[in-house]
């Protein structure tokens, strides 16, 4: 959090509280779930079965 890295760069000597006051639209920590169970897998991930939903025809490549 910004709090913390003005203290790790030395702007100013306390290191924040843990009880700070939050703002309303800050949401609780979480920690980093990549390479566990709880990791984010979108449709196609090849852990979840490699397969995903058939093109839509609406694209079309760049020629030059």
């Amino acid at each position: 959090p910004p709090a913390w890295n003005a203290w790790l760069q030395r702007t100013v000597d306390e290191p924040p509280a843990a009880d700070a006051p939050r703002w309303p639209w800050q949401k609780a920590h979480q920690p980093n779930l990549t390479g566990s169970a709880q990791a984010y897998r979108p449709p196609g991930n090849l852990v979840e079965g490699g397969r995903r939903e058939r093109a839509t025809g609406d694209y079309e490549p760049w020629r030059p």
